[in-house]
C-alpha cells in the first residue's frame, strides 16, 4: 500500500533543515554496519523529461516504456534486489499514472510517496528524502538510470566497510560519460572525493547518479550554506568542501542517465546485452 507524506515548501523546507541539522551532534561510529543494514532507499521521479517529451506525450518520464517496463521500475528493481525493504518515491502529487504503478509494488515492506516542490529543483527532493529518513543510512537514485545488475548491492558493500568508515556518503561514479554536460568527480588514489560538479575541469570520472548516504549526513548539512542555489550538485560540491576527506565514490565502469531518445536506444541495448537473471 502506497502510503501519502506531505512535504512543505523549499523555503520551509531548508529552515527545518538547518533547525534539525543544529539539534544533532556530528559523530563518527565507532563500528561500521554490516553489509545489508541500509535497509532504506529513496527515488527522485518529480521530472517531466523535457528533452524526451516527444516520447512521453507529456506522461511522467518515470513511467517511459523501455523494453515494455516502466523506465523507474529497473531502478527500483536495483534496490529491491540489493536488499532495500523501504522505499520513498519523490514525484508530482498529480502523476497519477506512477502513483498507481506504486501502489501496485509488493517487493518492499513500505512504498511512500512524497510531492516534489515544483520550483525548489532537485535539491528540494533530496533534502525531503534526507529529512525523511531521519537517522537511518539511505540510498538515494534518480529514476532515469541504468546500471548492470548487481551495482546498487555492490555500492552498499563499498559504503559499509571499514574503509570508509566515518564517510558522509559514498557517490556512484562511471568512467563511461555520453552526457552532454556531465556532473564531473575528482577523485584521489584513495577514491575519496575531491571535487565535485558540473563546472569543475572535466575529470576522470563522472556522477552516475546514485549514492549512499550515512545517517550522520544530515548533522553534517549544519555547516554547510546552502543559500542562493535549488541544486543537488551544488549542495553536494559544498559538502566536499566543508568535510573534506568524507565522501567518497565507487566506480562502476557504465552508467547511462536517459535524458533523450537517443539515450533510450542506448538503454534499450544495454539492456539487451545484459546476462538474464
Amino acid at each position: 500500500m502506497l502510503t501519502k507524506v506531505p512535504l512543505m515548501s523549499f523555503s520551509a523546507l531548508i529552515a527545518f533543515r538547518i533547525m534539525r541539522a543544529n539539534d544533532l551532534t556530528l559523530q563518527i561510529p565507532e563500528l561500521t554496519l554490516p553489509y545489508g543494514a541500509t535497509k532504506f532507499a529513496g527515488i527522485i521521479a518529480g521530472g517531466v523529461g523535457s528533452r524526451i517529451a516527444a516520447l512521453t506525450g507529456g506522461r511522467s518520464k518515470a513511467m517511459l516504456d523501455v523494453r515494455g517496463r516502466p523506465l523507474v521500475d529497473y531502478v527500483i528493481t536495483d534496490l529491491a534486489d540489493a536488499g532495500i525493504e523501504h522505499l520513498c518515491v519523490v514525484l508530482r502529487p498529480e502523476d497519477e499514472e506512477l502513483v498507481d504503478f506504486l501502489e501496485r509494488e509488493t517487493r518492499f515492506s513500505s512504498v511512500e510517496a512524497i510531492p516534489c516542490v515544483p520550483t525548489g529543483g532537485t535539491l528540494s527532493s533530496v533534502l525531503a528524502l534526507t529529512e525523511h529518513f531521519g537517522d537511518e543510512n539511505h540510498l538515494i537514485s534518480t529514476c532515469d538510470v541504468v546500471v548492470a545488475r548487481g551495482t546498487v548491492g555492490r555500492l552498499l558493500r563499498a559504503a559499509e566497510t571499514d574503509s570508509v568508515k566515518g564517510m558522509l556518503a559514498v557517490v556512484l561514479t562511471c568512467d563511461h560519460v555520453e552526457d552532454e554536460n556531465p556532473v564531473w568527480v575528482d577523485v584521489d588514489e584513495h577514491s575519496v572525493v575531491a571535487d565535485f560538479g558540473k563546472e569543475i575541469a572535466p575529470a576522470a570520472h563522472a556522477y552516475g547518479h546514485i549514492r549512499w548516504v550515512s545517517r550522520n549526513f544530515l548533522g553534517a548539512l549544519s555547516e554547510v550554506d546552502l543559500s542562493n542555489t535549488t541544486r543537488d550538485t551544488e549542495m553536494m560540491r559544498r559538502v566536499v568542501t566543508a568535510h573534506p576527506g568524507r565522501v567518497r565514490a565507487m566506480d562502476a565502469g557504465y552508467v547511462l542517465d536517459v535524458d533523450d531518445e537517443q539515450d533510450l536506444l542506448k538503454a534499450q541495448r544495454f539492456l539487451d546485452d545484459l546476462p538474464s537473471a
